[in-house]
């Protein structure tokens, strides 16, 4: 655990190149014993990896991390759905960016369905605002805005779980207070 604090510190900084070897170790000692507590470090840190390598420019590296995340954390019922659709929202906003929209598509649509059954505002925003991205991507303007819209709705909606909405996330989804 200590690598990987020492590793979001050199990540905050933009040594990239430090930051993901010290991920590295991190996931070498994580990986040698394996436990619930052992097994969801691993996946926060694979996680860190990810966008470190995404921050960096390095998307193939950053979609095989998201990937060991995501196969790390399957079936294990210790791990909260949201925490499983965090990489899969990741993963799908990264293969947008590289031009790979039916999968991004996809797993977007994914990731926003569990968010939402959750009730989690952040999350929903977060998949909302890149699904929109990617459909206007594919001319799917209309759809776009209808998802953007979506997002807006769940941000006004009183019964989502609110306590990490930001401005930032208004103004992802196109309301600018």
């Amino acid at each position: 655990v200590q690598l990987a604090n020492m590793a979001n510190l050199l990540k905050a900084m933009g040594e990239y190149k430090r930051s993901i070897q010290a991920y590295k170790e991190a996931i070498a000692d994580l990986s040698l014993v394996q436990n619930s507590r052992n097994i969801s470090n691993l996946a926060t840190t694979l996680g860190q990896l990810g966008t470190t390598y995404e921050s960096a420019g390095q998307y193939d590296k950053a979609l095989e991390a998201y990937q060991i995340q995501i196969d790390t954390m399957a079936g294990k019922s210790y791990f909260h759905p949201l925490a499983k659709a965090l990489p899969i929202i990741r993963t799908g906003r990264l293969l947008g960016k590289t031009g790979k929209i039916a999968q991004a598509e996809r797993l977007l649509r994914q990731g926003l369905s569990v968010a939402r059954e959750n009730r989690h505002v952040m999350f929903s925003v977060f998949a909302s605002s890149e699904l929109a991205t990617v459909l206007s991507l594919q001319r799917r303007f209309q759809e776009a805005m209808e998802i953007r819209r979506l997002g807006l709705q769940i941000i006004q909606n009183q019964d989502f779980d609110r306590t990490h909405i930001t401005n930032s996330h208004r103004v992802a989804i196109g309301k600018i207070p």
